[in-house]
């Protein structure tokens, strides 16, 4: 497990924990479960640690503290990042994050006053076993002022094509 991933993840065994008598363990029961275990052992206050840690390190400059919880069901795969300003700091976005994990990096701008401005795709499969790719981009301004974060989930290499050339997260 990278040293940004926190939490064990949520497997068929933890599922069946919570539903003993479930014969059939599916994405949806493994994602609901997930959620349900979220915040066990104190793994959304290490992340939240984590990152903050990282912020005191980098320092004043502007950047983007970044926390990610998978509840698909499955493992996300790291795909694709784009920066159109800034880059990920110290430690890198990590490669697995499992079901029932959250995991944690730090974007940080490239430019004395430039803004953290990039996105990261991580590959999965949704509830009906379909390849899907998630996409989280994010714009943090100098001085904080209209910070925005964008989501979308799309078919499996949606985003393997030059989609970056329009800024989505104006």
């Amino acid at each position: 497990m990278a040293a940004n991933v926190f939490g064990n993840p949520v497997t068929d065994d933890t599922v069946r924990l919570v539903y003993p008598g479930l014969q059939k363990i599916t994405a949806k029961h493994r994602a609901e479960v997930a959620l349900m275990y979220r915040n066990a052992e104190d793994k959304h206050v290490n992340v939240n640690r984590y990152v903050h840690n990282l912020k005191a390190s980098y320092g004043t400059g502007t950047s983007t503290l970044c926390m990610i919880y998978n509840a698909t069901g499955g493992n996300l795969t790291f795909s694709s990042t784009y920066n159109w300003d800034g880059q990920v700091w110290q430690s890198p976005y990590p490669p697995i994050i499992q079901n029932g994990q959250w995991a944690g990096f730090l974007h940080v701008r490239s430019r004395l006053v430039g803004p953290s401005k990039a996105a990261v795709v991580y590959s999965g499969r949704n509830n009906d076993g379909s390849g899907c790719d998630w996409m989280l981009a994010w714009n943090t301004k100098r001085l904080n002022y209209d910070n925005r974060v964008y989501t979308e989930i799309r078919g499996a290499g949606h985003f393997n094509v030059n989609r970056w050339t329009i800024s989505i997260v104006c």
